[in-house]
This record gives C-alpha cells, sequence and structure tokens, in this order.
C-alpha cells in the first residue's frame, strides 16, 4: 500500500516536472 502510494506520488512529480518543462520550453 504504502509502496503503491509512494510510486503514485513518484509519477505524479515527474508528471508536473515534465509538463514545466514543456511550459518552459513552449
Amino acid at each position: 500500500m504504502r509502496f503503491k502510494i509512494s510510486l503514485t506520488t513518484r509519477l505524479s512529480l515527474i508528471f508536473s516536472a515534465v509538463m514545466l518543462t514543456v511550459w518552459w520550453l513552449s
């Protein structure tokens, strides 16, 4: 359960970072 939550949090953080990078470069 804890691993699943941490994995989801990690994926959401990576997604946010990617979106910010795309927004910065556009």
